[in-house]
């Protein structure tokens, strides 16, 4: 409704810190209706918005992380640039890089995750496009309303329709973000979270992790006991068993990671960097970490299967008997008396 409005209390105070601020306006042109409008606010728009309003000769050196690994940092050096920021030019984010641990567990993991799932066909998706007309005969706007992720229903909506799922190689996308070791133990243990809930192959996930994740354990244990014994022969075995299998294992995630700069580079997509290649300290690293990736795979399976609860974007989820239920989450409704225009 085209009409002239204003706010209900002019003196009402936006608090940016808050998710969603509602202001309520009025028109005297119709005094029977009342109008609302909902102001959204997160980090980035804050930073937006204080950026914006910067007097003009204040010169602020700003770091540019993607979240989505799409752009890099811009190459050229401006002269009010800090000499700090200046080697990060044109640099984007690796999850190699040598001062990120948890963004290499998650790589590591990620690495391993990535052939059951194309081998298993488990449909992965940031995106989804779907027919009208296969939309009205499956019950997917139905499951969408408790699911957890997007793309968590996929398979049986595939099933629905007669469909198949099939991996697409074109659509391989690198995360380039940063993370702590903290941070990347919850996102496995979340991923395993949605493995359970959605797909009916989690028993293998768990069997494997258990078995990989006690070979580790038992393996520690026994050079424990071998150095404390002074058992110089089982210990020189222990020593060169691990490194076969880490080195074993990182020549599969060599052979993974090669897989996805291919796909990259077909697609004129910047590659994984590092000269294009893991120099002998990045190898050292990866293969130093295959036991402890292994150790906290094991512990997100337990996570994973033993959650009744997980908190998703904001929303809070029960999950009983591989069902998920909504807790406390009320849809916005207009007021039974009030016809609230939100077209403005």
């Amino acid at each position: 409704m085209k009409l002239e409005k204003v706010l209900a209390d002019p003196h009402q105070i936006i608090d940016l810190k808050d998710k969603k601020n509602r202001l309520e306006l009025i028109s005297h042109q119709d005094s029977e209706r009342n109008f609302c409008v909902e102001i959204t606010s997160n980090r980035k728009i804050i930073l937006k918005t204080s950026i914006h309003h910067l007097e003009s000769n204040t010169y602020v050196g700003l770091l540019r992380i993607d979240f989505k690994g799409t752009h890099r940092n811009p190459s050229g050096i401006k002269d009010t640039l800090p000499d700090y920021l200046k080697p990060y030019a044109g640099k984007w984010f690796e999850p190699n890089e040598r001062s990120s641990k948890g963004a290499l567990v998650r790589s590591i993991w990620n690495a391993g995750a990535m052939v059951p799932s194309v081998l298993l066909k488990h449909p992965w998706a940031g995106s989804l496009a779907v027919r009208y007309e296969d939309l009205i005969v499956s019950t997917l706007v139905n499951d969408w309303k408790t699911a957890i992720v997007d793309d968590g229903p996929m398979i049986k909506f595939a099933n629905q329709i007669g469909g198949k799922i099939f991996v697409t190689p074109a659509l391989l996308m690198v995360n380039r973000e940063d993370c702590s070791v903290r941070f990347a133990v919850s996102w496995i243990s979340r991923m395993l979270t949605w493995s359970r809930i959605y797909e009916s192959t989690f028993w293998i996930t768990m069997v494997h992790s258990m078995c990989s994740g006690m070979l580790v354990a038992v393996w520690c244990l026994l050079f424990l006991i071998a150095l404390l014994s002074m058992n110089w022969g089982l210990l020189v075995a222990l020593v060169v068993s691990g490194f076969c299998a880490a080195a074993l294992m990182t020549t599969g995630y060599c052979i993974v990671r090669s897989a996805v700069d291919v796909s990259l580079r077909r697609r004129d997509l910047p590659g994984l960097q590092i000269e294009n290649k893991l120099g002998i300290r990045d190898l050292l690293s990866v293969g130093f970490m295959m036991g402890p990736v292994q150790l906290i795979y094991l512990t997100a399976c337990v996570k994973a299967q033993r959650a009744k609860s997980v908190t998703w974007r904001g929303i809070d989820y029960r999950i009983e008997d591989g069902q998920v239920e909504m807790e406390e989450y009320v849809r916005f409704e207009a007021p039974a008396t009030a016809n609230v225009d939100r077209s403005i």
